[in-house]
């Protein structure tokens, strides 16, 4: 569970916690639902209750980029414009491109997301590596279990001829080895095949 999963559990049991707002944005250059909006915001609610909402604080807002710009603010429809063309068309897109312009001019920014960037590789990396050296620990694992309960009924099935030939009642044979009378059954027939 992870931290914002915890504080929503945890304000219904202190419901005087109040949770800030979070927004959590996914730009687009395509639309991801097909409906030709320019923005999509979803909040959580009751899928048998429409009305009931979960007062959690969080939106999650998808960008399309490619959406309809009658359907939405001069303001967004300018932003939209310049994440997918890079057109300047007001002071807000002249703003984030001067931003972006002195961060790609600035050396050391460029280094620092570099660095963030690779760090990230690394950690990816790394998660994989340790991921399939206990997908290989739990299959090596689940190889001994499988050695061991194969050796076990090995085992049985030595034991259990052993007490045919001994002419033991197989009601007894299945009582002494924990096993069903079928099973002592589908034994003696393998054993006679095999002869």
């Amino acid at each position: 569970m992870d931290w914002k999963n915890v504080t929503i559990s945890n304000n219904f049991i202190f419901p005087n916690h109040k949770l800030r707002e979070s927004y959590i944005i996914f730009i687009c250059l395509f639309d991801p639902f097909g409906l030709n909006l320019p923005k999509y915001t979803f909040t959580a609610h009751c899928e048998e209750h429409l009305d009931l909402k979960l007062e959690d604080g969080a939106s999650r807002i998808f960008l399309n980029c490619n959406g309809d710009r009658h359907k939405t603010t001069k303001a967004l429809a300018n932003l939209l414009d310049y994440i997918a063309h890079g057109t300047v068309t007001d002071e807000y897109t002249a703003t984030i491109d001067n931003e972006v312009v002195n961060f790609r001019e600035d050396d050391g920014k460029e280094r620092l997301f570099m660095t963030y960037q690779q760090t990230l590789m690394e950690e990816r990396m790394f998660a994989r590596e340790e991921g399939r050296e206990e997908g290989r620990e739990e299959g090596r694992e689940e190889g001994r279990e499988e050695g061991r309960e194969e050796g076990m009924l090995e085992q049985i099935k030595k034991t259990v001829l052993r007490m045919l030939k001994r002419n033991t009642p197989i009601e007894d044979i299945a009582d002494m080895n924990d096993i069903s009378i079928e099973q002592v059954k589908e034994i003696c027939k393998v054993a006679a095949m095999s002869k």
